[in-house]
Formats: structure tokens, C-alpha cells, sequence
């Protein structure tokens, strides 16, 4: 038997969100990829991330950001 316990409500539901490579989010944020690059350096876009060796970030964790910067 497993030790480990699920913590309930940590975890946003991802199942209809998709990943996004930095073509995709630089299209919708309208920000170049080198400067998107730059904002990770900073800490600026915490939700860019590498994701199978490339960047990459959840859709939804874009749009949230897109919204926020209005």
C-alpha cells in the first residue's frame, strides 16, 4: 500500500487544455520569442516552461496571462 496521499484541489484540471509551443505563443501574445525568453529569465512568465526538452506552456495559463497584462 502506498504512502503517499492525493491533495485534493492543487492541481488545476488540464484535461481539455493544450500545450502550446513558443511559434503558437508568440502568435497570440504578439511578443517575440526572444523576449518571452528573456521574461522567463526574469520570472515574468513563471507558466513557460520546458516541456519535452522544448518550451512550452499550458493555453490556458497564456490567455490568463494575455488577460492580465490588458
Amino acid at each position: 500500500m502506498s504512502r503517499r496521499t492525493a491533495v485534493v484541489g492543487t492541481m488545476p484540471d488540464r484535461r481539455n487544455d493544450r500545450i502550446l509551443r513558443m511559434p503558437q505563443i508568440e502568435e497570440l501574445t504578439q511578443v517575440p520569442q526572444g523576449t518571452l525568453r528573456y521574461y522567463r529569465h526574469l520570472g515574468r512568465v513563471p507558466w513557460l516552461r520546458k516541456i519535452g526538452g522544448r518550451l512550452g506552456a499550458w493555453e490556458s495559463d497564456v490567455y490568463a496571462w494575455i488577460e492580465a497584462q490588458e
